[in-house]
Order: C-alpha cells, then sequence, then structure tokens
C-alpha cells in the first residue's frame, strides 16, 4: 500500500512540475534618468543599439551575470548578478538601473506580474481536468489525479481491491527543487509573493524594509529563489545579510542556498552567511 501511494504521489509532483515546464519569464530593465545604454546576458549581448529601456523575453529561472555598458563614457560600466525567476511560474519582472547611496550602480525591483496567456474570447473557462491515471488490467488497482487550471491545487488517489485512498496536494510548482524538512511543504504562491515584494519595493527606508521581510519570512515558507530575490531589494549589504540569516529556517529548499551569494555586493559577507549556516 505504501508503494503505490509513493508512486501517485511522485506522479503528482511529476504533474505539477509539468504546469510551468515550457513558460518563460520576462524581463525589463531601464534607466532611473534616461541614460541609454547596451546591456550583456552572461557575456551575450542583448541589444544592438543603446536604448534606455529594454525588454526581453524568454528569461530563464537562474541567476545571470548583467553587464550595462553605458553609451556615455563619463559614466562607468558595471557588472551585477541579478536572479531572475520564481518558482510558482512565469513573470514578467520590472527592474530599474539607479545608483545607491554610496555612487554604486545597482539593480532595484520595480514591480512584476504573472505571465498568463490570455484565452480567446469566446472561451469558456477550463475545470480541473485529469493529469493521469493508470489502471491495471485486472480492474483491481487504479491511480487518478486532478489538477486544478491554475496548476495550484490538485487531488490524487489509489484504488486497490475496492479500497480507495485520497489525498489533496496544494501549492505551487518546485521546478526539480529539493523540499526538505522544515515544516515547509512548498513557497508562496506567485500571488502572494509578487504582492509581498511590491510592498517591500515600496518602503521608504531600508530598517523598514527589513522588518517587513523578516515579518513576511516569519509567516510563510520561501524558496532560496524567492529569498534571493527580496535580498536584492536592500539597499546595504549588511541588510541583506540579516534577511537571509532569518528567512533560512524557512526556506523550502535549503541546498539552493547558495544562489544568496550572489546577491551580495561584498563576498566577505556571502562567507560570513556560510559560516552562518554550517553552524546550524
Amino acid at each position: 500500500m505504501r508503494q503505490v501511494t509513493n508512486l501517485a504521489l511522485v506522479l503528482c509532483g511529476l504533474s505539477f512540475s509539468t504546469v510551468y515546464a515550457q513558460g518563460d519569464h520576462q524581463l525589463t530593465l531601464f534607466s532611473e534618468n534616461g541614460e541609454t545604454f547596451i546591456m550583456y546576458l552572461d557575456n551575450v549581448q542583448q541589444n544592438e543599439q543603446p536604448t534606455s529601456n529594454l525588454f526581453l523575453e524568454g528569461i530563464m529561472s537562474t541567476v545571470y551575470k548583467v553587464r550595462v555598458d553605458w553609451q556615455n563614457d563619463a559614466l562607468e560600466d558595471f557588472t551585477k548578478n541579478l536572479p531572475i525567476g520564481n518558482q510558482n511560474g512565469p513573470e514578467h519582472h520590472k527592474y530599474i538601473i539607479k545608483q545607491n547611496r554610496r555612487g554604486d550602480w545597482v539593480f532595484r525591483y520595480q514591480g512584476g506580474n504573472p505571465i498568463q496567456s490570455a484565452p480567446p474570447a469566446n472561451a469558456t473557462p477550463a475545470q480541473p481536468v485529469a493529469a493521469a491515471s493508470a489502471t491495471s488490467e485486472g480492474g483491481g488497482f487504479s491511480i487518478n489525479m486532478n489538477i486544478s487550471d491554475d496548476g495550484q491545487s490538485g487531488s490524487a488517489s489509489v484504488t486497490i481491491g475496492g479500497e480507495t485512498i485520497s489525498a489533496g496536494v496544494n501549492g505551487g510548482s518546485t521546478r526539480g527543487a529539493t523540499t526538505e524538512n522544515t515544516g515547509c511543504g512548498y513557497p508562496m504562491r506567485l500571488n502572494d509573493f509578487m504582492d509581498a515584494k511590491r510592498s517591500l519595493a515600496n518602503e521608504s527606508f531600508d530598517s523598514r524594509r527589513l522588518e517587513s521581510s523578516k515579518q513576511i519570512a516569519t509567516t510563510n515558507c520561501l524558496s532560496a529563489d524567492q529569498i534571493a530575490q527580496i535580498s536584492t531589494l536592500f539597499e546595504f549589504d549588511n541588510n541583506r545579510l540579516e534577511f537571509a540569516k532569518a528567512a533560512f529556517d524557512k526556506c523550502t529548499d535549503k541546498g539552493n542556498y547558495f544562489k544568496l551569494n550572489e546577491t551580495f555586493e561584498f563576498s566577505a559577507n556571502a562567507r560570513k552567511l556560510e559560516e552562518y549556516i554550517s553552524k546550524r
């Protein structure tokens, strides 16, 4: 019985991962004062002509090395790491390129929207559909699963000899990441997380942003990608470090926490985070 139940859960997990497997992200980068630039993602040039507002499609969930070459030679070109993506589905990310209080060029999150395929005008909203099923030839064994249209919930049932075992599933796709035993099954759903990011981006002071981020981490489970995205909102590296420490216990995939290293401006803080984690 346990083997059959495990099989159902594995199949259900595969079905949820497939929901967003083909969905790419979008990225908009624009300069604060209209400065024009050429931008590179992982050393690949993205625009032929200098622009002050660049829109890209087909962006994958990863940490990109972004290089900005200003058309104005008086401005200093720079390279920064930029984590893109969300485990709950494709999203349009918007970042402004500006100088922080120390005069360093940084990317600051300005909000975003989930990318949803628009159905035809005469389309009827889809109901939950069967994602997978398997039935034995003898009719004594079957597995049935259903996934909601938004990919956020579903159910799995196993029938053996007339006895049926059912289980509900909630949450977003884990995109292949390992969920560890932290009391968190899945990270925040896409819409909830985006609302949280918008709220944090609108905070006027970094100290308040840190306080609010800790509250979010206390009351929600977060993926390493989500924690990294929140980290990019901070003005000061020490606040990134403090938040990364505070959010560690609520991370659903601690094995991917190395992604936080890319968000720090100073490598010393990345080492401090590694030391903190090693002592947990």
